[in-house]
């Protein structure tokens, strides 16, 4: 992959920022490590946007989180390999699943409630 000096101006590029954190609205402003990047409104397909982690990832036992499609799931904590480790189990389901798992299957997740 070419670095950003060895590109002429005006190259038509696809830039990805990863692990961008929101840090402003209107203009949306990301922190990419120590630097931070105004994000340009542009349009529809200008610019994509596509929630890695969730507002307040990682799930605790007790959280409500709900899909994209409306479904709930429930935090739990269970014995995986000797070890107390937190899964997700959907309202219409009985069998517990990876978070990470949930979270790139059932995008967008939102945290409904957490216990104090």
């Amino acid at each position: 992959m070419p670095q950003a000096t060895e590109l002429p101006v005006g190259e038509t590029v696809l830039v990805r920022l990863r692990s961008a954190t929101i840090v402003a609205q209107d203009p949306m402003v990301v922190r990419v490590g120590d630097e931070e990047v105004t994000v340009p409104a542009g349009g529809p397909g200008v610019v994509e946007i596509e929630v890695v982690s969730p507002l307040n990832w990682p799930p605790v036992a007790g959280d409500v989180w709900v899909d994209g499609s409306g479904l709930k799931w429930f935090a739990i904590e269970i014995l995986v390999a000797g070890e107390l480790k937190v899964r997700l189990v959907a309202e219409n389901s009985d069998t517990p699943q990876n978070p990470n798992t949930v979270k790139n299957t059932n995008r967008p997740l939102t945290l409904e409630y957490r216990t104090a």
